[in-house]
């Protein structure tokens, strides 16, 4: 017996910028008929999930930052992780130190933290560019759950990693 349908949006029930296959409304009703609990688990930021993604699936939560913040249809947060602000503090300032274009994600906005090559990015990739934020001032308005640089040289990015063991590193683009 099925109890939890989980879906993912890009490249599962959607490209990045395509319609919703008409099939997927039948599908969702048989579910919700059966009483299966609706499930969306995405990378993206919740401001990054598609209205039309919302409305069509109906998801009873909506699972964001691959896990690291989930919330319920009305926008509820039920779990999050974020950085512990000591560790974001050590780890700004090590990606400060190798010079590299960053962003963080927070619930509500990407706040790109320094560098035109990460923005660039962001805006290439980005459905809901009015939810990014260039800082003017370095000051971070809430938990960060995911740090974007951008790296010239994989080995830098290795170097990074063996400093702090208890991150993973995920590309996001090419």
């Amino acid at each position: 017996m099925i109890d939890i349908v989980v879906f993912d949006i890009d490249g599962t029930l959607t490209d990045r910028n395509s319609e919703i296959p008409d099939s997927i409304d039948d599908a969702v009703k048989q579910l919700k008929s059966h009483k299966n609990t609706i499930l969306i688990a995405t990378g993206r930021p919740p401001f990054e999930v598609m209205p039309e993604v919302k409305k069509r699936l109906m998801p009873d939560a909506i699972i964001c930052y691959n896990g690291s913040l989930v919330m319920d249809s009305q926008g509820n947060i039920l779990y999050e992780r974020y950085y512990e602000e000591s560790l974001l503090h050590d780890l700004l300032s090590k990606i400060e130190e190798f010079g590299w274009d960053h962003a963080v994600h927070l619930s509500d906005k990407t706040l790109v933290l320094k560098g035109s090559s990460i923005q660039k990015k962001v805006m290439e990739i980005s459905t809901k560019r009015p939810d990014l934020v260039v800082s003017k001032n370095r000051i971070i308005p809430g938990p960060v759950y995911n740090i974007m640089v951008h790296v010239s040289d994989p080995d830098e990015l290795e170097a990074l990693l063996k400093d702090f063991p208890q991150l993973k590193s995920e590309a996001f683009a090419e």
